[in-house]
């Protein structure tokens, strides 16, 4: 019944991750909001890494990491 209506996976308090709609996390339980966050942490210090490697100035890391944080922010996915 669910794969003729095109549902190929069901999700529940089960799964392992939260379920996506629009492009946004919708943690139902801890588990998937810990798991959502240390995805995104992950992302942001492999972002930071590639910068770090720069030789630039305080004011030039600053400016890395604010660009990363609000590309990060706005584009979670």
């Amino acid at each position: 019944l669910l794969q003729s209506s095109g549902i190929t996976a069901w999700h529940d308090y089960r799964s392992l991750s939260a379920i996506r709609y629009l492009r946004y996390s919708l943690a139902s339980i801890n588990s998937h909001l810990n798991a959502f966050l240390d995805e995104l942490l992950v992302k942001l210090r492999t972002a930071c890494d590639i910068h770090l490697q720069r030789g630039l100035s305080i004011q030039g890391r600053a400016t890395v990491i604010n660009t990363i944080l609000f590309e990060v922010f706005m584009n979670i996915d």
